[in-house]
């Protein structure tokens, strides 16, 4: 599949240029993936091909962590904080009657909130880590979760990701992207995947989008990114038939709680179901000394979970006021095998969530 790359600018940007420039941190950057068949790019994704993808590489390898001082943790915001909200799609008052009585004896379904400390942890960071209830799949948030594949020079990768609003998916930038100006091509979202089966579709990406700091610079601190993906062969949008995730920004690390999600593919994982972690801010994390810092918690998922969504406020089977997406599985270290890291979620990624969410 061809691609051709477009720059979009910040709201502060007045010019254009191509991708091969030196942009600044508030630039982002798009391929448009030329006209295609519907269908001939989920039809390339077959079962077979599913089971045989790989997770895309995004372990640190023999290095340490470059950790800010615990003082330093809550002054990663650069505005005021916000939240846009989430929504749940459309159910009968009797299915969500059954989806309530189903999930009420299942303890682990729902959010054990523990109180963050302010001044983090040291490592081992604590944590609790599960695999997601088969009956929770087909209720929300847990459906707007899905496996992201994609393939880059004739290899086929997992990633995770989630919709975010519109046709949107959130996932981490190098799942879009090498992180060397190459974009991935075959893209495409399946929501709650479980053992290959596909219960809301196959989703292939219309667009994929990230930070110019991380399609050139591959920069640990921008690995977010995004793909629209087209509409489904009813002529309905993704959020129409999963829901979408909230979003939220420029809160205080040291006062949130995450629940983590994702398809890791790596031992002890297959990357056939989905693993949710549940923990609070641990430590904030500068690698290369990029900026903002980024965030780290306990939750042992190995490659594949990258992409996959942090929320802050989940709540089983609401939406409004809960279920933010506010963070997302990057990196690790080989050093620090039950941590995970996130880039922190200020106004830039705000600005780029608003570019690619279209009503």
């Amino acid at each position: 599949m061809n691609l051709k790359s477009v720059l979009l600018p910040s709201l502060l940007f007045a010019g254009l240029s191509s991708v091969s420039v030196v942009f600044a941190n508030d630039m982002f950057v798009s391929s448009e993936m030329e006209p295609v068949p519907l269908g001939s790019v989920e039809n390339y994704w077959t079962e077979e091909r599913m089971k045989n993808a790989k997770p895309y590489p995004n372990m640190i390898e023999d290095e340490e962590p470059n950790l800010l001082a615990a003082d330093n943790i809550a002054s990663l915001a650069d505005g005021e904080p916000g939240t846009f909200p989430g929504s749940a799609p459309k159910v009968s008052k009797a299915l969500l009657r059954k989806i309530l009585r189903s999930t009420a004896s299942d303890t682990e379904a729902f959010d054990i909130q523990e109180e963050p400390s302010p001044l983090g942890y040291t490592y081992p960071f604590p944590f609790t880590r599960f695999y997601v209830l088969t009956s929770l799949y087909s209720t929300y948030p847990y459906k707007t979760i899905g496996k992201v594949f994609f393939t880059e020079a004739g290899a086929n990768y997992v990633c995770s990701g989630s919709s975010i609003g519109g046709r949107a998916v959130l996932t981490a930038g190098h799942c879009v992207c090498n992180g060397n100006k190459v974009w991935h091509t075959n893209w495409t979202f399946v929501p709650a995947y479980r053992d290959n089966s596909r219960p809301y579709g196959t989703w292939a990406a219309e667009s994929l989008t990230t930070f110019a700091d991380y399609l050139n610079y591959k920069k640990p601190c921008r690995d977010v990114g995004f793909a629209v993906t087209k509409y489904n062969s009813s002529g309905q949008k993704l959020s129409s038939v999963v829901g979408s995730l909230g979003f939220a920004w420029n809160f205080n690390v040291a006062q949130v709680h995450w629940n983590s999600f994702g398809y890791p593919a790596e031992s002890p994982f297959n990357g056939r179901k989905l693993v949710e972690c549940q923990a609070s801010h641990a430590v904030s994390d500068s690698p290369g000394g990029c900026t903002p810092a980024t965030i780290g918690i306990g939750c042992d998922m190995t490659g594949g979970s990258s992409g996959g969504p942090w929320i802050k406020n989940f709540n089983s089977s609401v939406s409004g006021m809960y279920n933010y997406a506010n963070g997302l599985n990057s990196y690790g270290y080989s050093t620090q095998p039950g941590a995970m890291y996130s880039p922190y979620f200020d106004t830039e990624v705000k600005k780029l969530r608003d570019l690619v969410v279209v009503k």
